[in-house]
């Protein structure tokens, strides 16, 4: 009788052990950013200078993915989102200075009292 009782102990206590063990092992669903910000030209816009490269729900722009899957939504910098992306921008300023990465940057920047979120992803 005593010897079932430690045996029933033993495998309440085994079981015990895998679970916590289990539930120690098991990876957190934590991210290391916190918002979405995204900079360039027409294959980033998502509606900034319009959408020149999407044509519906059907074929979704790069970024529109990522955003989806790491449940953010992505609106444009002019309507107070997180996309600078501009179509027809360029990374040099002299060919286009009405639209280029250097100002989106700067105007993200502004935006943001002059410093990057550290926990952005970019």
């Amino acid at each position: 009788m005593m010897l079932q009782k430690r045996q029933r102990k033993g495998r309440r206590l085994s079981a015990g052990a895998v679970m916590v063990t289990g539930i120690l092992l098991h990876p957190l669903a934590a991210n290391a950013w916190d918002q979405l910000y995204v900079f360039g030209d027409s294959l980033s816009d998502s509606g900034n200078n319009g959408r020149y490269t999407w044509d519906g729900s059907s074929h979704p722009l790069y970024d529109d993915i990522l955003a989806a899957k790491i449940n953010q939504v992505l609106n444009p910098s002019k309507q107070g989102g997180t996309n600078f992306a501009a179509g027809g921008a360029v990374a040099v300023p002299a060919l286009n200075p009405q639209d280029n990465t250097q100002d989106q940057v700067q105007n993200y920047l502004a935006a943001n009292g002059g410093r990057a979120d550290a926990d952005g992803l970019y």
